[in-house]
């Protein structure tokens, strides 16, 4: 038995929300994050599809939060990395 509190009925993302089922969402979820991908799989479509159709747990949704996060964290590291290397390469054409 599902509560439809919790239940995962469907994915939209619109305005920084990803919406689970039509009344809840978690929200702020960036763009770049929603969008993410590792080994070709987009992280947080490919976590919560395999969830569809259940109840997500305390800690499930507790861990799309800090999956959120981490990728928020990486994505902005991954963007200083690029910074310093152009900044790397533009010396080293001096």
């Amino acid at each position: 038995m599902f509560s439809q509190a919790r239940s995962l009925q469907s994915l939209d993302f619109e305005g920084q929300r990803l919406y689970i089922n039509p009344p809840q969402y978690f929200a702020p979820v960036p763009e770049d994050v929603w969008n993410f991908h590792i080994g070709g799989y987009q992280v947080l479509d490919k976590y919560l599809k395999s969830r569809r159709g259940r109840e997500l747990s305390l800690d499930e949704i507790e861990n799309v939060l800090n999956v959120v996060k981490v990728l928020r964290f990486t994505i902005e590291r991954r963007q200083e990395i690029d910074a310093t290397w152009r900044a790397g390469e533009a010396l080293a054409k001096v």
